[in-house]
């Protein structure tokens, strides 16, 4: 299952985010294990998380997904969704977007 509410390559924000201090904060919690490192997946039951561990590829996504996605998403998305996208997760995600922000958007195309 690869689904994420944020990729690294298509993602863009606002200014005005201390992002020295969550990129520190997000550090010091990887190095004292203090992260999770699984998800309950529906279906699937808990599985590990890809992509955490320092410095491989897609730590920078992990960074999105656990600090950036929370942080931003009260602030409103604007989520563009291919017509063919199938995800148990996506629902869920959607829900979780317009929760944080009634005025966040889901566009397929």
């Amino acid at each position: 299952m690869r689904y994420r509410p944020i990729l690294g390559g298509h993602f863009g924000a606002r200014g005005g985010i201390p992002i020295r201090e969550l990129i520190e904060a997000f550090v010091w919690h990887w190095r004292h294990g203090s992260l999770p490192l699984t998800a309950n997946i529906p279906g699937h039951g808990e599985v590990p998380l890809r992509f955490s561990k320092w410095p491989d590829y897609g730590f920078d996504e992990l960074f999105q997904l656990m600090v950036m996605y929370p942080w931003l998403a009260p602030g409103g998305t604007l989520t563009f969704i291919p017509a063919d996208a199938r995800s148990m997760l996506l629902p869920a995600d959607i829900e979780y977007a317009m929760w944080a922000n009634p005025r966040s958007e889901a566009i397929y195309f």
